[in-house]
């Protein structure tokens, strides 16, 4: 975040901004509202810098470690498929799998039905 502060942003910048607001909403910090925030500066930077290969990586932080704490863990359902759809488009197997992973543990949690 400081290196982006210092010498201007980039595609993974987004993603550092990302990681940066899981470390706030965890311990020791407890910081849920400015990692909140962090998750929102993330996401909307990735869109303005048309950063469509940060998806996996960025929505497996802010809709796996961030958003948990404010909203509705069904919130985050629809966005780690569609990171796992990305993440195979654009060859993120890491992070794909992620999502794929973090969708299954999430929908299985809320007694969501999964797709076939």
């Amino acid at each position: 975040v400081r290196m982006s502060i210092e010498h201007g942003i980039c595609n993974i910048s987004a993603f550092g901004f990302a990681c940066y607001g899981a470390w706030l909403v965890s311990e020791p910090s407890c910081d849920v509202e400015g990692g909140h925030r962090m998750g929102r500066v993330a996401t909307e930077m990735m869109k303005q810098l048309g950063a469509a290969e940060m998806t996996p990586r960025l929505y497996a932080t802010v809709y796996g470690f961030i958003n948990i704490w404010k909203e509705p863990w069904q919130a985050g359902l629809e966005r780690h498929l569609e990171a796992y759809k990305s993440g195979t488009t654009t060859g993120d197997m890491e992070y794909a799998i992620t999502n794929l992973y973090q969708y299954a543990n999430t929908a299985l949690y809320c007694g969501e039905n999964l797709p076939n």
